[in-house]
């Protein structure tokens, strides 16, 4: 297994292949622990589509969060959002194919959370932000 320190990704001795996975892994890390990000993915899963005011009361966000929420989750292709000709206009949103393959890498991590950490307290993880 190689191991990678995110400093050492600037000599020029290091795999660079490494480096872009370590680099990508902590961006989409840093993408889904955004305030609310993993409540509203999570919100959208359990059902075939959700509208957004039933996304909004369930996480209990303000309108312009969850639609910035809505719009990143969109554009990494996590999301599918679809509006109805309708009046009054309705938009639900449902995981994709990829939004869905995330839900067993999640299970995964709760299951070693559970394992390897049992009754920590989210506080327990929280570094400085």
């Amino acid at each position: 297994m190689v191991e990678t320190d995110p400093n050492s990704c600037q000599t020029a001795a290091t795999d660079d292949d490494a480096c872009q996975t370590f680099q990508s892994f902590r961006q989409f890390l840093e993408f889904m622990g955004r305030r609310h990000m993993l409540e509203v993915l999570f919100e959208i899963g359990k059902a075939p589509s959700q509208r957004f005011t039933v996304l909004q009361q369930a996480v209990g966000i303000t309108p312009k969060t969850l639609t910035s929420r809505l719009h990143d989750l969109v554009e990494l292709g996590l999301v599918e959002r679809r509006a109805f000709n309708e009046i009054p206009p309705r938009v639900e949103y449902s995981l994709t194919q990829k939004g869905s393959a995330i839900g067993p890498v999640f299970q995964a991590l709760l299951k070693w959370l559970q394992e390897n950490a049992p009754g920590a307290q989210p506080s327990a993880f929280a570094g400085e932000r």
